[in-house]
């Protein structure tokens, strides 16, 4: 580093400041990506549960209130086929995410 100082005054100290720089913005990037995938998977949560609730109170409706009970069950094995379905879809995907992560160490 001493060399940097003799080709150029303050050199050495204007790299590291520069690389300072590099890190601090890589690590804002990082932060603000981490917040937005956050944030995506609140608002999915949010959306998947109103829709199955809303589902939920069509086939309720269905079965209970008119006489189209088989209308009714068929939404809602549909929408209990799905729910399973994307539970365990995500269970799959966090455990390959785990593997890759241990991988990569």
């Amino acid at each position: 580093m001493a060399g940097y100082n003799n080709v150029i005054p303050y050199g050495a100290d204007r790299i590291i400041k520069m690389a300072e720089k590099g890190r601090a913005h890589r690590h804002n990037i990082e932060t603000a990506k981490v917040s937005k995938e956050s944030f995506e998977k609140r608002v999915g949560l949010v959306f998947a549960f109103i829709l199955a609730l809303s589902i939920l109170g069509v086939s309720s409706y269905l079965l209970i209130f008119t006489e189209k009970s088989g209308y009714g069950l068929t939404v809602f094995i549909i929408e209990l086929g799905g729910l399973v379905w994307a539970f365990l879809g995500a269970k799959e995907k966090r455990q390959r995410d785990i593997s890759e992560e241990e991988s990569a160490e």
